[in-house]
């Protein structure tokens, strides 16, 4: 992760941050910015992360039921066989 912070004006700043697609996708540069911003404002952190595992879980059942079910009946099919 690189970052600078540049002064605009009195009392204004612009952050720059700079992360690798490796370990900055959408949910994890999100979650960076919304903590960051919370403990900026003073706000305590519970201090527990969201585990990957837990994040694939949620996406699993919330975003791909779709793609979910036709990944199930291509494996039946392919499975029934054996």
């Amino acid at each position: 992760i690189r970052t600078k912070l540049i002064k605009q004006d009195e009392g204004r700043y612009l952050w720059l941050l700079n992360f690798h697609h490796l370990i900055g996708d959408g949910y994890t540069v999100t979650a960076f910015i919304h903590e960051t911003l919370r403990a900026y404002e003073g706000d305590a952190l519970d201090g527990k992360a969201p585990q990957y595992s837990e994040f694939i879980a949620w996406q699993w059942d919330h975003v791909y039921p779709a793609l979910q079910d036709g990944l199930k009946s291509y494996w039946y099919q392919k499975l029934n066989d054996i």
